[in-house]
């Protein structure tokens, strides 16, 4: 019994490993975030019809944004803006244009006026200008697909939009509900800045910029929240998470002339709204929810279990963004520092069986020693007295509490498997042991003692039991007599 009770605390000692790196939160988040993230390019084509009914053009134009995967059959979220800004574009390319020929044009005024009274079209008369949405996803230079547009609420109608790409199995995100959002939310705000791309290589790695949620605001009835993270063009139609990896709002929009970090999201609700009006929800898949499993297991140190996970999320989507990367890197990381200890609840087992092996042995004594009080107060000699029934010293046979990296140990809070004080501890401090008056080998044999003392009867204070006088201990209860 001695064996079972010291056995794993041992064990759990001898093979702690090296301390092993750790995370920060946003650095677990952008990993739970990053495989859904997109980069969306987009083009546009028009012809301005002006008042007079003359048609001046084509102007030719583009922008970058920002979206997500919301759905692994190919849905795709990003702003309202993203999705439908061709006319603004057009307009802002003509005047950028007319400015640029005639250096007395006021560029605002003209962008007003324009956009207060002319028409941009197509190439037929009275169509829409032509517009072209690509989203590119993956690692490396990734894969990128042609986009339809399915629904689109403009910015001050809530500034989401819903894309799909003829692409199954593709990493995809969880959204969030406004109750997920409260002022002083820790937030991540994630996308692909433009002014990155002209002083560093091209990359599908997007930027996490870390925020708070500022506050709640609407604008003209329409909610949108309120951080303080540093959004800049291009990161439009972007998901701002929370550090759990949810959703709570797309990038939308900052004021004009604000020099300081103060930006405004579409909460994702919105985005709720529009996908449930098409018949789509929110949805992991497989290989997103084996990829979670080994993020959980690789952050923990259990690097095998995590590399058992990323080979899963390799045999459902083998270009799955970050797989590969982090398997690699719980190989290298297991050969440096091993696998973590088992986890303290899977400790907490052992010390539960120590804490009821110790129970059953202390029980044992109780019953060995009133038996041999039964077997022997009818003889002349004197009761043997017990060695108390205590809960177990500290000491060889005791589990020993493993020591993790971060200092913390596995021994078991409360009452399993916690050493008494040594105001509880029979007989003296803890540790202390007690040493008991010797036991006649054979019930034949004679007792070397006197014979007891005849005395009246006595009784234990605490349980009620009978007693010898000379008894130290209640042999009933073990409660200390006197």
């Amino acid at each position: 019994m001695a064996l079972l009770i010291g056995s794993p605390g041992t064990a759990l000692s001898d093979t702690t490993p090296p301390e092993q790196p750790q995370a920060n939160p946003e650095e677990m988040a952008a990993a739970l975030i990053r495989p859904a993230v997109t980069y969306l390019d987009a083009a546009a084509k028009g012809w301005i019809r002006l008042p007079d009914g003359k048609v001046v053009g084509p102007y030719e134009t583009g922008w970058r944004c920002t979206g997500f995967v919301v759905n692994p059959d190919g849905w795709v979220a990003t702003a309202g803006h993203c999705a439908s800004g061709a006319r603004e574009a057009i307009i802002r390319q003509a005047v950028t244009e007319a400015a640029r020929s005639d250096p007395t044009v006021d560029p605002d005024k003209l962008f007003d006026t324009v956009m207060a009274n002319d028409r941009v079209e197509g190439q037929l008369g009275g169509s829409e200008p032509e517009m072209k949405i690509t989203v590119t996803y993956g690692t490396g230079k990734g894969t990128t697909l042609p986009a339809d547009v399915v629904d689109v609420r403009p910015p001050e109608k809530g500034d989401v939009a819903l894309l799909k790409v003829q692409k199954d199995n593709l990493p995809s995100s969880e959204l969030g509900t406004d109750s997920d959002v409260s002022i002083g939310t820790p937030i991540l705000s994630v996308g692909y800045p433009g002014s990155t791309d002209r002083v560093t290589d091209p990359t599908l790695d997007p930027t996490n910029k870390s925020g708070k949620i500022s506050k709640k605001s609407t604008s003209e009835t329409v909610p949108f929240y309120e951080v303080d993270a540093a959004i800049s063009p291009g990161m439009s139609g972007g998901p701002t998470i929370a550090l759990d990896g949810v959703v709570l709002g797309l990038n939308s929009f900052s004021p004009r002339g604000e020099s300081q970090s103060f930006n405004f999201i579409a909460p994702a609700s919105g985005l709720t709204e529009l996908m449930a009006g098409k018949g789509v929800e929110s949805a992991l898949g497989p290989a997103d929810t084996a990829y979670r499993s080994g993020l959980d297991n690789y952050y923990a140190g259990r690097y095998s279990d995590a590399i058992s996970d990323f080979d899963e999320v390799l045999s459902l989507s083998p270009d799955y963004p970050g797989a590969s990367d982090y398997k690699t890197n719980a190989v290298n990381n297991r050969e440096q520092y091993g696998d973590a200890p088992a986890s303290s609840s899977s400790n907490l087992k052992w010390y539960a069986l120590a804490g009821l092996a110790a129970a059953l042995v202390a029980g044992a004594a109780v019953l060995v020693f009133r038996s041999r009080r039964g077997a022997t107060a009818t003889a002349e000699g004197p009761s043997s007295q017990p060695i108390p029934g205590a809960p177990p010293q500290a000491g060889p046979t005791a589990p020993t509490p493993a020591q993790f990296a971060d200092g913390t140990s596995s021994q078991a809070p409360g009452p399993v498997g916690e050493l008494p004080s040594a105001d509880d501890q029979p007989g003296g401090p803890a540790g202390e042991e007690v040493a008991p008056t010797a036991v006649p080998e054979s019930p034949h044999e004679a007792p070397s003692t006197p014979e007891p003392i005849k005395a009246e009867p006595h009784f234990c204070a605490s349980c009620g039991a009978e007693h010898h006088p000379n008894e130290k201990f209640c042999p009933n209860c073990g409660t200390q007599i006197g």
